[in-house]
């Protein structure tokens, strides 16, 4: 199946969320009364306004600053990944510094 195009409106990024894996790839859950405030993921696509970040970047976005949306071709909740709309002035830190 093709995967749908997306193009974010303003500064808005679409971000598919990382899981948390060892370094033997299995797959670490978060604890229940985790309080941590922030995602990280890979930049799917940015809107025309995103002046910072593009697509592939791996960012940190604050945890409670984007919108959960269900986008089929992305979302695999068997790895508990999930897509994000995210204004890029709630990304915090982008991996790599290019």
């Amino acid at each position: 199946m093709k995967k749908k195009q997306y193009i974010p409106l303003g500064e808005n990024v679409l971000v598919l969320s990382e899981t948390e894996e060892d370094s033997g790839s299995v797959l670490i859950m978060p604890k229940a009364n985790d309080d941590n405030s922030t995602r990280k993921g890979r930049v799917l696509c940015v809107g025309a306004d995103a002046k910072f970040t593009k697509e592939d970047d791996v960012v940190i976005f604050k945890k409670w600053g984007g919108s959960e949306v269900f986008l089929e071709e992305y979302n695999d909740t068997s790895r508990d990944q999930k897509c994000f709309v995210v204004k890029e002035s709630d990304i915090l830190v982008k991996e790599g510094g290019k």
